[in-house]
């Protein structure tokens, strides 16, 4: 494969090196996590600890739990109640440092399958904005008093409707679900609008649900892993296509002839105060994944990362999700940019590139809130969560915001 499968080889070692075979390995030492589920009506934040499982908390991050490494989360009471949800405390810290706030539109644009995108809702929609804006207060002005909203969108059908499905249980509200490619993702705009201009609009959403339905059952029949991109005319860009929407404590309207993208071209920035891309990746950071290979062979990662030209389309994508997160991010908006590897290419290699061609992209500092254990990355604004430093499966965070183009 000449110099690429060389570097390829080079990125496989040390992906060995670090997830060596299961008679050598220490990757599943990690305890699991799970985060209190804020909008749950039952819910208290003592509520992990009425068991004899005595989970604690992770003292560096509210309303994280640690678990035995023995439990069998499925088979939890608390957990089957939609009380709490399981994820690494290393996703649920990339949550925090990103810093979603109540009223915020937030864009999540790899969201499968679905437990940061439940922690995104429960910040910026809280239980406590529960009542719709009346008259005036239902502008974009009313951000302190109004519930946010939450765009989700993931290419793969089936893990989409997994998350589906993880929002019902956990009652979620004010998230839409799109399937769609995250790389050139065109989302309508959001708007706060009356009751009745929403209800106007949520017919002609369930339209276009149905018409999606069909289309999707047709294309099941010819692929049983995920539907692909729809190509746009040459001159047009596709629309968002629709795949699930949350009921609404606040209104929104979604302009279908306006699109972020278009937002974008003509204001130099898109709508979205908060922004994740947790970016596809070797997932080599991740001991619940590469415990996997135990069962499917260690031959198997030889195998699929050792491809001529893997890892460049990979690296491509990964570009291609972070220009298209930032173009729909508002002036002042935060961006996290994350992946659970530890490959520098995909990640400060990424970072840096962006820095070059998107001048007004600006790195962030953590906010001064958070005392996190983690250690600093090769770039300022950028971090790495690890088994030894963090107690948790790998995590690459990246922080950045959009300053205006007079900064």
């Amino acid at each position: 494969a000449g110099e690429r499968g060389a570097g390829a080889s080079s990125i496989l070692a040390c992906l060995l090196a670090l997830h060596p075979p299961p008679e050598a390995s220490l990757h599943r030492s990690s305890s699991p996590s799970l985060s209190v589920h804020s909008s749950s009506p039952s819910n208290t934040s003592q509520a992990p600890l009425s068991t004899s499982l005595s989970p604690r908390p992770v003292d560096w991050l509210p309303g994280v739990f640690a678990l035995p490494a023995s439990m069998k989360l499925s088979t939890w009471e608390p957990y089957k109640q939609g009380q709490v949800y399981g994820i690494d405390a290393a996703s649920a810290a990339a949550v925090h440092i990103l810093d979603p706030r109540a009223g915020e539109i937030v864009l999540d644009l790899c969201c499968a399958p679905g437990a940061k995108l439940c922690m995104l809702a429960d910040r910026v929609c809280p239980p406590s904005l529960t009542q719709e804006p009346h008259g005036s207060e239902a502008s974009e002005d009313a951000s302190a008093t109004r519930a946010g909203f939450v765009v989700g969108v993931d290419v793969s059908m089936p893990r989409l409707a997994a998350t589906k499905t993880v929002l019902r249980k956990y009652e979620q509200r004010n998230i839409r679900l799109y399937l769609e490619d995250g790389a050139s993702f065109l989302p309508p705009r959001p708007r706060m609008c009356s009751k009745e201009a929403a209800e106007e609009e949520k017919i002609r959403f369930l339209r276009r649900i149905a018409e999606a339905d069909r289309s999707i059952g047709k294309r099941r029949k010819r692929s049983a892993r995920e539907v692909p991109v729809q190509d746009a005319k040459e001159g047009e860009e596709a629309p968002a296509r629709y795949f699930f929407e949350t009921p609404q404590v606040s209104h929104w309207s979604w302009e279908e002839g306006e699109t972020t993208g278009e937002m974008a071209q003509q204001a130099g920035h898109g709508g979205f105060d908060k922004v994740l891309v947790d970016a596809e990746c070797t997932h080599d950071a991740s001991s619940r994944h590469m415990s996997k290979f135990d069962k499917w062979g260690w031959s198997t990662m030889e195998r699929r990362w050792n491809r001529e030209g893997r890892l460049d389309s990979l690296e491509s994508l990964q570009r291609a999700l972070l220009v298209n997160g930032f173009r729909h991010l508002k002036v002042g908006g935060s961006l996290i940019y994350s992946t659970c590897s530890f490959d520098k290419k995909q990640n400060e290699q990424i970072v840096s590139w962006f820095l070059q061609v998107e001048p007004n992209a600006r790195m962030e500092q953590m906010p001064s809130h958070l005392s996190l254990p983690c250690r600093p990355g090769g770039i300022e604004g950028t971090w790495y969560f690890d088994q030894e430093t963090s107690g948790t499966s790998g995590l690459f965070v990246a922080k950045m915001t959009r300053r205006g183009g007079d900064s």
